[in-house]
C-alpha cells in the first residue's frame, strides 16, 4: 500500500491489491488509528501497534488516519510498512475523519475484497498489547457479528471499557467501570453486548458501508459509537466484547467534547423510543 500524503484526495488511485496475500488472521484486516495532533500520546500508541499488527509476522495493514493535524504532519513521520492518510481539511470528529479515510481507502480495493474484509479502527491513546489483534478479528467467523471489541484497561490495570449496557433510563454506560482487569465476569469468555467504545471499534467493512459509515451529525468524538452499534443491530448483526483482546487506555489525556451534550440530545431523541434497558438502576446522568 503506497503512503498517501498530505494532499490526498478521494481520487481513485490504479486498482491494486492494497491487503496481504495471505491473511494470518483469517480474514483480510486494516487497522486505522485516527489521530490529531498529540505527538507523544500518537507516536506512542502507534509504535506499540507497529510491533503487535505489522511485525515479524505481519497480522494485518496499519494506517494512521491525521485529521490535517496543525502541530505535525504524521506522513513525514512514518514510512512502511506504517501507512499514512493526512486529510487536505480538518473533519472535525473521530467518525468523520474516519469515513474520509475510508472512502479514500475502498477505491483501492479490488472487487470482493470489502465483503471479508474487518476494519478496526482505534483511537491514538492506546498502547496495544501483545496478541490483541487475532482474538478481535476471531470472532467474526460468526456471521452473526457485526462489531466486536476489545477489553480496555486504565495504566493502572483497573477496567475502562468492556462492552456497553443500556442503564433505566436508556443511558449508555461502560461494564465494571473501575473494577480490577482480572475481575472474573469481565474474563469469562467473548460474549453479546449491547454496544461498544469507538476507543477501539472492530466492524465488516461491507457493514461500515451499507450503513455509510458513522453518522456525521454526531460531532467531537461522542455517541456515534453507539449509535452505529444500534444501526447494526437494525440490520440484525450483533455486538460482541472479546476479553482475550486487551488494550491500556489512557482515556482523558487528549481531551473531551464541547458537543458532548448536544450529541447525548441527539442520540435519545432517535433511539430512546427503540431502546431496551439492560438494567433498571441509572447508572450515568446522560
Amino acid at each position: 500500500m503506497q503512503v498517501i500524503g498530505p494532499r490526498s484526495s478521494i481520487q481513485a488511485p490504479p486498482k491494486a491489491v492494497l491487503l496481504r496475500p495471505q491473511y494470518p488472521l483469517g480474514y483480510p484486516a486494516l487497522v486505522l488509528v485516527a489521530a490529531y495532533n498529540h505527538e507523544l500520546e500518537t507516536t506512542k500508541c502507534m509504535a506499540s501497534m507497529a510491533a503487535t499488527v505489522v511485525s515479524d509476522p505481519p497480522q494485518a495493514d496499519l494506517i494512521l488516519v491525521d485529521d490535517c493535524s496543525p502541530e505535525v504532519n504524521y506522513s513525514t513521520q512514518w514510512k512502511a510498512p506504517v501507512q499514512v492518510i493526512r486529510h487536505d481539511q480538518n473533519q472535525g470528529s473521530y467518525g468523520n475523519s474516519l469515513n474520509l479515510a475510508w472512502q479514500k481507502l475502498k477505491a483501492s480495493l479490488l472487487p470482493g475484497v470489502v465483503n471479508n474484509l474487518i476494519l478496526i479502527m482505534t483511537n491514538s491513546d492506546l498502547i496495544a498489547q501483545p496478541g490483541w489483534i487475532k482474538p478481535l478479528v476471531g470472532v467474526f467467523k460468526n456471521q452473526e457479528i457485526g462489531i466486536a471489541g476489545p477489553k480496555l484497561i486504565f495504566p493502572d490495570g483497573r477496567i475502562q471499557s468492556c462492552g456497553g449496557l443500556f442503564d433505566g433510563n436508556f443511558g449508555p454506560f461502560h461494564r465494571f467501570l473501575g473494577w480490577r482487569g482480572d475481575y472474573r465476569l469481565a474474563n469469562r469468555g467473548p460474549e453479546q453486548v449491547s454496544w461498544i467504545t469507538g476507543a477501539v471499534f472492530a466492524t465488516r467493512a461491507k457493514l461500515f458501508d451499507q450503513l455509510g459509515g458513522f453518522d456525521s451529525g454526531y460531532q467531537g468524538g461522542y455517541f456515534e459509537d453507539v449509535d452505529y452499534c444500534l444501526r447494526a443491530n437494525a440490520l440484525g448483526y450483533k455486538t460482541w466484547y472479546v476479553p482475550e483482546s486487551t488494550l491500556i487506555h489512557t482515556v482523558g489525556q487528549q481531551g473531551g467534547s464541547p458537543h458532548f451534550r448536544d450529541n447525548s440530545i441527539r442520540f435519545h431523541k432517535r433511539w430512546d423510543a427503540h431502546l431496551w434497558r439492560d438494567t433498571k438502576a441509572i447508572m450515568v446522568g446522560y
